[in-house]
């Protein structure tokens, strides 16, 4: 009988530990890491693996996976700001011109473009091309979101299967 007592307890006291670990899990997923807000198109170099990466970084060439130095400082100087829009299930970012104006739209959805993993974002882009080329960003807001932290990868096709090499990390603070 006390045998019995003790499994029985034992089995409430784990149901109710599996309850409150899903609804603990299920509330951590509720929570989105927000990036909303404008950020400066200049950066700073945290890391890089390349001199090209190590040049000042500018998100709005970034976004548009242009790693040309040249070509990206031709986009800075075309831009104002960047505009990131995050709600739950949608992230949007913005190029907006010095005419204020709209020059660049990218738009994902929550798992079918951008995952939230912790406190990051998660981002994969394709740029249709010869060699068909895809990048991983993700963003982090540090310092109490007055900065938002860029790590990009690239990932790349090799014999042995898919390989993700580090290209650098920036930050960019946030516009008043």
């Amino acid at each position: 009988m006390r045998a019995s007592l003790l499994v029985s307890s034992f089995g409430c006291w784990l149901v109710a530990a599996l309850l409150a670990s899903t609804a603990s899990a299920a509330e951590m997923q509720l929570k989105t890491v927000d990036l909303t807000g404008d950020y400066e198109d200049s950066g700073s170099v945290v890391s890089a693996t390349s001199d090209e990466m190590a040049q000042e970084p500018f998100l709005s060439a970034l976004v548009r996976l242009e790693f040309d130095s040249k070509l990206a400082a031709i986009y800075h100087d075309q831009t104002a700001r960047i505009r990131i829009k995050h709600v739950p299930g949608s992230l949007e970012i913005q190029i907006i011109d010095r005419d204020g104006e709209v020059s660049w739209r990218g738009q994902w959805g929550e798992r079918t473009g951008y995952v939230q993993r912790g406190s990051s974002v998660v981002l994969r882009f394709r740029r249709e091309s010869p060699a068909n080329e895809e990048v991983l960003f993700t963003f982090d807001p540090v310092a109490s979101r007055q900065l938002l932290q860029v790590t990009v990868q690239r990932i790349e096709t090799t014999i042995l299967g898919p390989m993700v090499r580090q290209k650098g990390e920036y930050l960019f603070p946030r516009m008043p």
